[in-house]
């Protein structure tokens, strides 16, 4: 395994148990460390906060693949999320602002 992907799995970790414990939220499926070589920590490891789950995996996977200027700043992906229906891209509530809804 890589030092990124170490990375990638390292965070994972921390980010949700922070999120579990500041929210009272709880891990859901598997996490996979750094010593497992399938990576699939973005597949099967979620948090979730009654009708709320999300991955928090996803940030760290696609910024170490796509960088800063594709996947935006940390800040913005706990502020922000956006889905795109058909061309035009929609702004949309973050996990910070998700997860308070569900306390």
């Amino acid at each position: 395994m890589t030092k990124e992907k170490s990375l990638e799995a390292e965070l994972t970790a921390y980010f949700g148990e922070t999120l579990c414990r500041l929210f009272d939220a709880e891990w859901k499926g598997s996490y996979y460390g750094y010593k497992n070589q399938n990576d699939v920590n973005f597949y099967t490891c979620r948090i979730k906060k009654n009708e709320f789950e999300f991955r928090p995996s996803k940030f760290f996977e696609y910024y170490f693949s796509n960088g800063k200027e594709d996947t935006g700043s940390f800040n913005d992906y706990l502020n922000f999320d956006y889905y795109y229906k058909g061309t035009e891209k929609y702004i949309t509530d973050g996990i910070l602002k998700n997860i308070n809804n569900f306390c």
